[in-house]
C-alpha cells in the first residue's frame, strides 16, 4: 500500500474532519469560535493559544481580543483539522468522496492510484480481487472526485459476502500527487469503515505498513505487532449487532404508542 498523505500532514491533527464535511458547517464554526474569542471565553482563547501561529500575545485580559478577525478564526479552525490554512481545508472540503458506479470506473481507479512496487502480475491479482467483489463491496469501493475529475481511491474487500464473513481487508488508498496533503486519505479511509459497518464488518485489515505510513494508521486506530506486519482495527458494533432484535423491540414500541395516542384521542372526541 502507499504512504497516504505527505510531510504537510506529518502530525496527528487535534480533530478529524467528519467523513462528509460541511464548507458552510465549518464557517459556522468559524465564526462561532471568533465570538467566543471576543468575548473571552477560556477554552476559546486556549485553542487560539495552541492552534494560531502567533499566539504570543492571546490571552484572556489582552485587547487582542477584541480586534480577532474570522480570518484568524477560520486559520485556528484549519490548523485545528490539520491543515496549514484555510484555503488548504477549503480545496479538501471540496472533493466529493462516493462509491465507485461501474466496472469501468474501478479499473480507472485501480490504475489511477495502483502501487508500482508490486510486480505488474500481482497488481493483476489484487484488480482482480476488487472486480470479483463488485458491487457486493460497493461500499468498500471508493473515489475521490473534483470537478469531474478523478483524483484519489480507496478499497476494501471482503473474502465473500456471507454473514460469517467480519472482516474487510483495505488494499489501496492514496491521492493523487497534486492533491496529497489534503486529508484525503484520512476520508477516504473513514467512509470505507462506515460502508464496512453497514455491511455487517466488524474489523478492517491490512498488511506490509512500515515508517509513516504505519504511524499514519496507528493515529486512525489501526494496531500491529512490528513493523511491515498485518495492521487491524476493531470497528464499533451496530446496534444490529449488539442486539439483534433492537429493531423489533422499536417498532413494537412504536405500535403501543400509536395505540395509546389513538386511545387518547378517541376518548376525547
Amino acid at each position: 500500500m502507499r504512504t497516504p498523505g505527505s510531510g504537510k500532514e506529518a502530525t496527528v491533527p487535534a480533530r478529524d474532519l467528519p467523513p462528509e464535511p460541511s464548507l458552510e458547517h465549518l464557517k459556522n464554526q468559524a465564526r462561532s469560535l471568533q465570538r467566543r474569542v471576543r468575548t473571552g471565553d477560556p477554552e476559546a482563547v486556549a485553542a487560539v493559544r495552541e492552534f494560531h501561529p502567533r499566539p504570543a500575545a492571546i490571552t484572556v485580559d489582552s485587547s487582542v481580543l477584541d480586534r480577532f478577525s474570522l480570518a484568524d478564526a477560520q486559520l485556528v479552525m484549519a490548523r485545528q483539522y490539520g491543515f496549514a490554512s484555510w484555503a488548504r481545508l477549503r480545496q479538501s472540503v471540496q472533493v466529493v468522496i462516493r462509491p465507485v458506479a461501474s466496472p469501468g470506473e474501478l479499473a480507472r481507479a485501480f490504475e489511477l492510484i495502483g502501487a508500482r512496487r508490486a510486480p505488474a502480475l500481482e497488481q493483476d491479482r489484487y484488480f482482480l480481487q476488487l472486480a470479483r467483489r463488485f458491487p457486493g463491496d460497493r461500499p468498500l469501493m471508493l473515489v475521490a472526485e473534483r470537478d469531474g475529475q478523478l483524483i484519489g481511491a480507496g478499497f476494501a474487500f471482503r473474502k465473500d459476502s456471507s454473514p460469517e464473513c467480519r472482516t474487510a481487508t483495505l488494499r489501496n488508498v492514496a491521492a493523487r500527487p497534486p492533491y496529497r496533503g489534503l486529508g484525503l486519505e484520512r476520508r477516504l479511509i473513514q467512509r470505507i469503515e462506515q460502508g464496512a459497518a453497514s455491511l455487517g464488518i466488524t474489523r478492517v485489515i491490512l498488511g506490509g505498513p512500515r515508517g509513516a505510513e504505519r504511524q499514519f494508521f496507528e493515529s486512525m486506530g489501526y494496531r500491529g505487532r512490528h513493523q511491515g506486519g498485518f495492521m487491524g482495527k476493531q470497528l464499533p458494533l451496530t446496534p444490529r449487532q449488539r442486539d439483534p432484535a433492537w429493531r423489533d423491540r422499536l417498532e413494537d414500541l412504536r405500535s403501543r404508542r400509536r395505540s395509546r395516542l389513538a386511545g387518547r384521542q378517541q376518548s376525547h372526541a
